[in-house]
């Protein structure tokens, strides 16, 4: 993933790909709280921490701003073919009073083994 608010998407599908824009998704935020509290999860993400010479990963203050995060649908279909997945920082045209909060959105992350890793 590219610095957050860059707007790639990752996947490598449409480096300039829109923003998930459809409603909130719950189901997706729980997902990927329970990923981000999984042991195997902290493992991979502490090592790479260490590996790129990062020093030791805020936890704490990850959880935090994951917590604070919008996680959203895309509304159409032509969305999710642009960009199945993406990261980055709420655009403000979306919503100023959360600009500064990350964004996700993942198009069909319940299909199993695409979805498996971020799927409760």
């Amino acid at each position: 993933m590219q610095h957050p608010g860059s707007g790639r998407s990752f996947l490598g599908i449409g480096s300039e790909a829109p923003p998930p824009s459809g409603p909130e998704d719950h189901e997706l935020k729980a997902a990927m709280l329970a990923e981000s509290r999984a042991l195997t999860f902290r493992i991979r993400v502490s090592l790479w921490s260490r590996l790129t010479f990062r020093g030791d990963f805020d936890w704490m203050e990850f959880s935090k701003t994951l917590e604070r995060s919008q996680f959203r649908r895309y509304k159409d279909r032509e969305e999710v073919r642009q960009s199945w997945g993406w990261s980055g920082l709420v655009p403000q045209e979306l919503n100023p009073k959360f600009r500064g909060q990350w964004l996700f959105g993942i198009g069909g992350y319940r299909v199993p083994l695409y979805g498996k890793s971020v799927r409760v």
